[in-house]
C-alpha cells in the first residue's frame, strides 16, 4: 500500500513505536543508513526502551506515542507493535503528516486494511507495509530468470514451513518458545496465516502476479493460541479451468 507523497530530507527523522520481538531488526535496519536518524522510541515497558536505547543510540524514548510524535516530529514512523494496534498508531502518525512503515500483518482483517489505506491517502501521507521475504537476494534472482525466461513456463511451485514454536517441549515445557517471544501470538483469531504464510503468500505474488484462485484449510494444533497453528494452501496463478 504505498501512497503518492514522497519524501526526500536528509537526514530522514525516523521514530519507533514497539519494543518487542521485531524491533531490535528493525532499528538495526535503520542504523545502517547513513541519511537516517533514529530520533525516538516509544513503548510502555521503561527498561526494554533503555536497553535498546543504549544499544542503538536511540537519543529520547517515550511511554506514549502520541508524546513522542509531538516531541519528536519525525518524517516517518515504524510501527513494530502487535497487529491490533496498527491502525490506531498508523493513524496517529497520518494525522501529523508523517509516513509510516508498518511491520506486517498490517492488520487483523481486510476491513481494517483498507480503512487505514483510505486514511493515508486522505492525510496524503505514504503507508507501507514491511514485508521482507521479496526482498530476499534468491527470491530476487529467481524474478530475474522468470522475468528473462530462463526458467520457461512453471507450472507448479512448493514452499513448505514446518517449526513446533507454538506447542511446550522438553526445551519449553510450560511456555512454547514462539509464545514467549511474542505473547501477542496467544489472542488472535487469525494466526499463522497472518503471522508466517503471509510471507510465502507475498513471495508468489512477487513471482507470478496476483492469484486466480485461492482455497485453504486451517486447524488449531495448540491448545495455548486461539488462532491457527497448522494451514495447508493452495493458490492459483493465471486462467482458471472450469
Amino acid at each position: 500500500m504505498t501512497m503518492a507523497a514522497k519524501t526526500d530530507v536528509s537526514p530522514l527523522r525516523v521514530a519507533v513505536v514497539g519494543s518487542g520481538f521485531v524491533a531490535p531488526h528493525h532499528l538495526a535496519g535503520w542504523r545502517t543508513l547513513p541519511e537516517v536518524e533514529l530520533v525516538g522510541l516509544a513503548s510502555p515497558d521503561p527498561a526494554r526502551n533503555a536497553e535498546l536505547a543504549r544499544q542503538f543510540g536511540i537519543p529520547a524514548t517515550y511511554a506514549d506515542l502520541e508524546t513522542m510524535l509531538e516531541d519528536q516530529r519525525p518524517h516517518v514512523l515504524d510501527i513494530c507493535t502487535p497487529p491490533h494496534l496498527h491502525a490506531e498508531h498508523a493513524a496517529a502518525a497520518a494525522r501529523r503528516g508523517i509516513h509510516v512503515l508498518c511491520q506486517k500483518p498490517v492488520a487483523p482483517d481486510l476491513e481494517t486494511a483498507r480503512a487505514m489505506r483510505d486514511f493515508a491517502r486522505q492525510q496524503n501521507v505514504r503507508l507501507m507495509v514491511h514485508e521482507n521475504f521479496r526482498f530476499r537476494p534468491w527470491y530476487r534472482e529467481a524474478k530475474r530468470q522468470l522475468d528473462c525466461g530462463i526458467l520457461g513456463e512453471v507450472f507448479y511451485v512448493r514452499s513448505d514451513g514446518r517449526f513446533a514454536g507454538t506447542v511446550t517441549s522438553a526445551e519449553h515445557p510450560h511456555t512454547p518458545w514462539s509464545i514467549a517471544r511474542q505473547p501477542s501470538f496467544v489472542d488472535p483469531e487469525r494466526l499463522l496465516l497472518l503471522e508466517s504464510v503471509i510471507h510465502q503468500i507475498d513471495v508468489c505474488r512477487y513471482l507470478f502476479g496476483e492469484p486466480s484462485s485461492v482455497y485453504a484449510q486451517a486447524r488449531r494444533i495448540s491448545p495455548q493460541v486461539k488462532g491457527e497453528d497448522l494451514v495447508s494452501l493452495s493458490m492459483r496463478f493465471g486462467e482458471t479451468i472450469a
